[in-house]
């Protein structure tokens, strides 16, 4: 009986085999989360953002059907600040962490208005955090227009917008400039009111081509014929 307690003792007391080498990995995991939290939001920074602008795609054909994908504008290129959004995967500290470095910052590209309003559906918990979207609304309804437009009031830590916006041949400058402030207007109203400043909204904008493309001849230069479309909004706020 002596012997058989002894042994059991001794079997206690064996330490675990180091020698493997799933162990050793194991053992030997870095304590991320224990990291001061600069330094946590800094790594978050490097690995979440990207200058390159980021696309969605939807979905269709896995198990991820009708949710949104990351598709990089230019996949071909990888740049040392490619994000890896399997980061927010690890744990749920981390991802509560996290997440706001991915949508902050970010330039996030829409290439339809169509697009914006389902994305800002889905993840509408974080959509506020948004500070930088370029929008393409190029040949798209009124309806569409206004339906983007109205979603996008809910950025409201937005800070800058890149539209992509032709107006169309069939109308004049003015009838145009209609059709641009009446799809947008909640948005424009909702971000004076924000921000006490009633051109506060048109103050984001960017506008990196030529709003009449299909003219063979223009009155001016692209930033002339900007200045003139963005004053005729103005006038319409007042």
């Amino acid at each position: 009986m002596d012997s058989m307690d002894k042994s059991k003792k001794t079997a206690k007391r064996r330490k675990p085999n180091t020698s493997n080498p799933d162990q050793q990995q194991y053992s030997s995991t870095f304590p991320f989360l224990k990291l001061p939290a600069e330094i946590r939001n800094m790594i978050y920074k490097l690995v979440l953002a990207t200058d390159d602008e980021i696309e969605f795609q939807r979905a269709y054909e896995n198990r991820e059907k009708g949710r949104f994908l990351i598709k990089r504008q230019r996949p071909h290129i990888i740049t040392n600040n490619d994000i890896n959004v399997k980061l927010l995967r690890v744990s749920k500290q981390i991802r509560e962490e996290a997440t706001v470095f991915l949508y902050s910052g970010n330039t996030f590209f829409f290439f339809s208005a169509n697009t914006l309003p389902k994305f800002f559906s889905q993840y509408a918990t974080h959509v506020r955090d948004i500070r930088s979207i370029t929008l393409n609304v190029c040949h798209c309804s009124q309806a569409a227009l206004e339906k983007a437009f109205s979603y996008l009031a809910f950025a409201d830590r937005l800070e800058r917008l890149c539209l992509h916006y032709q107006m169309s041949p069939r109308y004049t400058f003015q009838d145009n400039v209609d059709i641009f402030f009446w799809g947008s207007r909640y948005w424009l109203e909702a971000v004076g009111i924000r921000k006490g400043n009633k051109n506060a909204a048109l103050q984001m904008i960017t506008w990196p081509f030529e709003l009449r493309t299909w003219a063979r001849e223009h009155d001016g230069s692209k930033e002339e014929e900007h200045h003139r479309f963005q004053m005729a909004i103005k006038d319409l706020l007042r």
